[in-house]
């Protein structure tokens, strides 16, 4: 797949779908690429454009070992791939660190925003959140060939699930070069801006793009109580929470997931929402 400047990063994508589709971003979480989405891409592609791709330091796209950044710069950075691509605004959906990117992007730049969907995310990270998050990233060097997904998958959804073996094989199929294998520094500078983000009630209240959260009942790192949150505080929010679910709603329960997503694209069709900037 290529990878394209995109400000002061090469970022490394997959475009898929037919040209005249509807745009639709997907933004990975905390240590994930592209492939978070794989599930969603198979079913999107088929009438959306669809943008996934990896964040700075994870995946094949540049990492940023000289300085710091915060969510901010990472939304910077889709604002950048956008204009790079030439996609004028799309339907944009982020996970966990990438709801947190997409809540920024929302606010600073509405205009590029067609509809907005917020999964398992958070406007600042609780104390229990972070904890987790910060024992995650040293594993990060054993990941080969999926192992990891055996080791830190656990807190990322729901348990029970774990008797799944078929999800394990999916999680599995997921590794090598995988969602959670990413340079252990790499993460720690993504762990760091995770942890100054702060989209405080008054700035989630400037967000205008027709938003649907959707949570997991049990998940430990976004609990849904932060979820509900977001979904009071946002004009308009409509709140979805799966229950006896972790912290990967779109993973744990595909198709269910898909259909939500699919009946809020469609209810905010790009034409309808930015008829005025496009005109």
């Amino acid at each position: 797949m290529p990878t394209v400047r995109a400000g002061e990063l090469n970022i490394h994508y997959k475009l898929s779908g037919p040209a005249d589709g509807e745009p639709l971003i997907f933004i990975s979480g905390l240590g994930a690429d592209w492939t978070n989405w794989q599930l969603q891409l198979a079913e999107f592609e088929q009438h959306y454009l669809c943008l996934a791709f990896d964040n700075r330091d994870s995946g094949l796209s540049d990492n940023s070992p000289d300085h710091e950044y915060s969510i901010q710069d990472m939304a910077r950075d889709v604002v950048e791939l956008s204009y790079a691509l030439g996609l004028d605004y799309a339907h944009v959906v982020g996970h966990s660190m990438g709801g947190a990117i997409a809540q920024e992007i929302a606010i600073n730049f509405p205009e590029r925003v067609t509809s907005l969907t917020l999964v398992a995310t958070f406007s600042r990270l609780g104390a229990l959140g972070l904890e987790i998050l910060r024992e995650v990233g040293p594993l990060n060097t054993l990941a080969q060939n999926g192992f990891v997904a055996d080791l830190i998958a656990p807190f990322a959804v729901n348990l029970k699930i774990f008797n799944d073996q078929l999800f394990v094989r999916l999680l599995r199929e997921q590794g090598g070069r995988g969602p959670f294998n990413t340079p252990t520094e790499g993460y720690k500078r993504q762990l760091r801006a995770i942890m100054s983000h702060d989209t405080t009630p008054e700035r989630l209240g400037f967000i205008s793009a027709p938003t649907l959260a959707i949570a997991g009942e049990k998940d430990l790192v976004t609990p849904n109580s932060g979820m509900l949150k977001i979904a009071q505080i946002i004009p308009g929010c409509q709140l979805y929470t799966f229950p006896d679910t972790g912290h990967a709603p779109h993973v744990e329960h595909t198709a269910e997931f898909n259909q939500l997503l699919l009946a809020h694209l469609t209810a905010h069709p790009a034409f309808t929402t930015n008829q005025g900037a496009k005109g």
